[in-house]
């Protein structure tokens, strides 16, 4: 198996993280603002525009000339555009070692503030685990592997919630909910099962629920227009959990810088204290493994958070001899 180890990303700081948190809703995109002189108008603007801020209603609309038997017909419509899934799910996982396989079990989890159930969870996997094998909790639809999933890599470059250090190309692992059945605000679905040689790492679980946008007779043109500034990230939920990453064969010093970023990565989002002793202690380790120099486990490892605990599970067995 080839794997191409971006280590470019190693230079990347996390300015950009600053100011952003998992599950943000205030979302900024460059769009023109609608004007009374276009919202009057019975025509497509020359070059066209398909996506505007609304001031009336502080929200972004689509506006556009619904299609129809013959093309484009009739006076424009303005339809309003959801951009994010208000879920406040979380993953937590337990590792377990079986032989060669690592068993990874999730209890995923939508918190009592979020304002819709999540019908769609969409996890994050590198595209070169190929012996990977994923089952859903009794009476739900199977897990989809997508086979390659050629946006995944870069719609995970783009979230924040993971680090830029990338072991190939990723796909999407799809877990989906029994129509009509969601995983309703206040509520938890245990039973998420895969079963990998590749280590843990930390990755991103998409969340997705509610109604989306729905854009009657509009021309392909909109739709892609509405890619471009409502991507991936911008409307799935994301978060964080502990997942095959790493093939069995990585080198050490870069899954533990892959960690050591994350760590930063972590801190921007205001999900690790970057004062702890935890985390203080755990980046100086870290950064002795990636410096080469003789060191050997530390004990004992206090932690103070399920986050914490899930950390420290998944580096004991992605790197066992540190840990």
């Amino acid at each position: 198996m080839k794997i191409h180890f971006f280590l470019s990303a190693l230079v990347l700081t996390c300015a950009c993280l600053l100011g952003q948190t998992v599950g943000a809703r205030i979302e900024m995109i460059h769009a023109p603002l609608l004007t009374e002189e276009i919202r009057k108008s019975e025509s497509i603007p020359n070059p066209p525009e398909y996506i505007f801020f609304d001031p009336q209603t502080g929200s972004y609309v689509a506006r556009y000339i619904p299609e129809g038997v013959n093309g484009a017909a009739g006076k424009p419509v303005i339809v309003p555009i959801r951009f994010r899934v208000e879920t406040e799910v979380r993953a937590d996982v337990s590792l377990r070692r079986e032989g060669e396989v690592i068993l990874y079990r999730w209890a995923v989890r939508n918190l009592a503030a979020a304002k819709y159930g999540a019908n769609l969870l969409s996890l994050t996997l590198p595209k070169s685990d190929r012996g990977i094998a994923c089952n859903a909790p009794e009476a739900y639809p199977p897990v989809t592997l997508q086979k390659d999933g050629p946006t995944a890599a870069r719609q995970v470059a783009e979230s924040p919630a993971v680090s830029r250090l990338s072991l190939d190309d990723w796909r999407f692992a799809l877990m989906a909910f029994p129509v009509p059945q969601s995983l309703q605000p206040g509520s938890e679905v245990e039973g998420w099962l895969c079963r990998s040689e590749f280590l843990p790492g930390w990755t991103t679980l998409y969340a997705g629920g509610g109604q989306d946008t729905i854009l009657p007779g509009a021309p392909f043109a909109v739709h892609e227009s509405l890619a471009k500034v409502r991507p991936f990230q911008k409307f799935f939920q994301s978060t964080l959990t502990f997942a095959p990453k790493y093939p069995p064969e990585a080198p050490k010093l870069i899954v533990a810088l892959d960690f050591l970023h994350g760590l930063t990565a972590m801190e921007a989002l205001g999900l690790l204290d970057a004062k702890s002793t935890f985390v203080v202690k755990l980046k100086a380790h870290l950064q002795q493994i990636v410096a080469e120099e003789a060191v050997g486990r530390i004990e004992p490892w206090n932690s103070n958070s399920r986050f914490e605990e899930q950390l420290l599970a998944a580096l004991r067995v992605s790197l066992p001899q540190y840990f």
